[in-house]
């Protein structure tokens, strides 16, 4: 999988099936078992730790997890911008914009992380991921805690902050409603791989893998050719115990439990991961 600059490839898919692990390798805080990721055309085993920093940076889903308690509002801010290089005169010019940017008023530079609301904490996290121009963000689940009220003004910032940079961002949600506002291209993912992946219109217009089928399907699943849906992803060994849905797709053959299917090309910039996807579509 590629993100294109300026872009902005979601996973989806439900608890469990492998989201956050992959964010967190591709943000170099876990190493994958086999495989590589690169970033920039250079594999990020040879990034040095600080330059890979000021280039990519993570949104999480819990603010809260991610932003030191002992910072008041000010030093959560200054930190990134005096570890990379700036004066402590030239940070402190700069923090009315990065309020300005996340739409906070400069009151908020005395308060602590716990004498902020939940969506006020997510924005002074995306203002430090933000203040160091990255060309790519990783957004874990960056709205799934907040109310819908305050989700729709994140993702509205997120949007904004694409326009103006064209940064690109590394989606990862369950929420298909942020993914249908955000996203340019999407990857399914289940039992810890990616089963269909390609432009986000194309994708929630016509799925074509059983599992996308489901996953999109709301209220109309007993119209779907499944039998009852239930997958152990938590016990799941891998891509050699066969396709993690064999055991619930009307169309499993013998051979989808012996094995995994690779991506299968079935249009341009579509893939999808299952042998009988030409008896599907």
């Amino acid at each position: 999988m590629k993100i294109a600059p300026g872009r902005t490839l979601a996973v989806v898919g439900e608890s469990g099936c492998g989201k956050t692990t992959l964010a967190r390798m591709a943000a170099g805080l876990l190493k994958p078992d086999s495989g590589s990721i690169s970033f920039k055309g250079r594999s990020l085993a040879r990034w040095e730790k600080k330059g890979l920093r000021k280039n990519m940076q993570v949104v999480f889903q819990d603010a809260d997890g991610s932003l030191n308690p002992n910072f008041s509002t000010r030093d959560l801010l200054l930190e990134p911008l005096l570890l990379h290089g700036l004066s402590r005169s030239e940070a402190e010019e700069r923090l009315p914009e990065l309020l300005s940017m996340v739409g906070l008023v400069p009151d908020l530079l005395h308060r602590h992380p716990h004498e902020m609301s939940g969506g006020q904490r997510q924005r002074i996290g995306i203002a430090r991921a933000m203040c160091l121009s990255p060309a790519l963000v990783i957004a874990d689940e960056p709205v799934s805690a907040l109310d819908r009220s305050i989700q729709a003004q994140i993702l509205s910032l997120l949007q904004s902050f694409q326009s103006d940079s064209g940064v690109s961002y590394l989606y990862i949600s369950h929420d298909l409603g942020s993914v249908r506002a955000v996203a340019h291209d999407v990857a399914v993912m289940l039992g810890g791989l990616f089963v269909e992946t390609g432009p986000a219109e194309d994708v929630f217009a016509n799925p074509l893998h059983p599992y996308t089928k489901l996953l999109l399907a709301d209220d109309n699943c007993s119209e779907l050719p499944f039998k009852n849906y239930s997958v152990d992803l938590e016990n799941r060994q891998g891509a050699e115990e066969g396709c993690p849905f064999a055991g619930c797709c009307n169309y499993c053959e013998p051979q989808c439990t012996k094995g995994v299917s690779g991506l299968i090309e079935v249009e341009p910039e579509r893939s999808v991961r299952c042998r009988m996807v030409h008896r599907i579509a």
